[in-house]
């Protein structure tokens, strides 16, 4: 019961979070985040007590209890930390530390994440200029996404990696607009800092770039982006291969290759264009056998995101598009450096891209299918924010 309890507590807290974070936005969105807070809650207390914990979080429970002695002085030694998720376990260990030591309120945390991470989603649909359908869709993320199913249901550090990229994805596009950004910039920075570091620099270049289509709107060139994007791309790459020692290149490919869900390099480059495509969009469909089956679902929804992310970059002019495009490709690199030979890393490190590119691709869905809907009747509309007009 003591167990229970607190969980109880955070529960309702969570719910009433909801409440007051929909009606300052926008009131439709929180039957779908109710619902997506209830699934993952439900989904994830279910499998904790079918299976415990899994790897990775049983060593990150092991060392916030250790960290959580450190605190106390039950211990005089800290833990070996987590290179890169230090932020992580102190955040672990201060929920031990206040709630008790149990998972319990870990996952209450987890699918309040996933929830906010599926508001930050349709806001920023919004902010594009999507259609009040893409913005349901975008609340309704936490269920529709394989990546926020499959990864959010542990003491894991995905939900709230996924939350601090929704969010700078949402302070990307209001900088690029111009409008208000530097407190949900500084919440998204600060929390990528503690939960996956090597994410900072792609937004933090990204934020540049924005900031500079956002001052440079009078220039209104394609030309224009594709320049300042090299302030993104290059020093992104650049950060990758740093990472990869050139002697160690091969040896953590074959360490990653390991398992049932490994797959063979096709060059010994360091950026493999077959892993590059297997970054966005793998498993490929010869590829889908045994283990490699279930992870399809995931491979299927990345194609349809990704086609509709162009799709409706090429029906807006805005160059502030480009702004939130160009980090998730930069972030589909790094995975193709790191993760590419073993598709269950790939799988679960691509997720955050992806919710990058989520809020376009939305956007092109729901203008896709309402040009579908209206079809035989009338015109379909322009979309309705200011500064993204449709390509004729």
């Amino acid at each position: 019961m003591a167990a229970i309890l607190p969980s109880l507590v955070m529960g309702v807290a969570s719910l009433l979070l909801l409440v007051v974070v929909c009606v300052r936005t926008d009131r439709s969105f929180f039957f779908p985040l109710v619902c997506v807070f209830s699934f993952n809650l439900v989904s994830g207390l279910f499998l904790f007590n079918a299976t415990g914990l899994g790897v990775d979080a049983s060593l990150y429970d092991e060392t916030a209890r250790g960290t959580l002695a450190y605190w106390t002085g039950d211990s005089d030694t800290a833990p070996d930390s987590l290179p890169g998720k230090t932020g992580y376990v102190w955040f672990l260990a201060a929920v031990y530390l206040v709630l008790g030591v149990t998972p319990y309120p870990i996952l209450v945390l987890n699918a309040l994440a996933v929830a906010l991470s599926g508001l930050a989603i349709a806001r920023t649909v919004g902010l594009l200029g999507g259609l009040q359908l893409a913005q349901k869709l975008g609340a309704w993320s936490g269920i529709l996404v394989p990546g926020l199913v499959f990864w959010t249901k542990d003491v894991l550090r995905e939900p709230y990696i996924f939350l601090f990229t929704a969010l700078s994805a949402m302070a990307v596009i209001l900088c690029a607009d111009g409008r208000r950004w530097i407190s949900w910039s500084i919440i998204s920075v600060v929390g990528l800092f503690g939960t996956r570091q090597e994410s900072v620099i792609i937004v933090g270049a990204a934020l540049i770039v924005a900031l500079l289509l956002s001052k440079g709107q009078r220039f209104g060139s394609r030309i224009f982006v594709l320049a300042a994007s090299g302030l993104l791309v290059s020093p992104v790459l650049a950060y990758a291969l740093r990472q990869l020692p050139s002697a160690d290149l091969q040896s953590l490919r074959v360490t990653n290759a390991r398992g049932a869900t490994s797959i063979a390099p096709g060059t010994d480059l360091p950026i493999d264009p077959l892993s590059v495509a297997r970054s966005f969009g793998g498993p490929f469909p010869w590829e889908w056998s045994g283990p490699l089956f279930l992870l399809a679902i995931d491979a299927v929804f990345s194609w349809i995101i990704l086609f509709f992310a162009i799709y409706w970059v090429r029906r807006n002019s805005w160059p502030g598009l480009w702004a939130l495009f160009l980090p998730a490709v930069a972030l589909y690199l790094v995975v193709s450096v790191t993760a590419a030979y073993n598709y269950g890393l790939l799988v679960r490190i691509r997720t955050q891209p992806l919710v990058l590119l989520l809020p376009l691709g939305l956007a092109g869905l729901g203008d896709f299918l309402d040009r579908f809907a209206r079809r035989g009747s009338r015109p379909s509309q322009a979309p309705s924010r200011a500064g993204a007009s449709p390509v004729p």
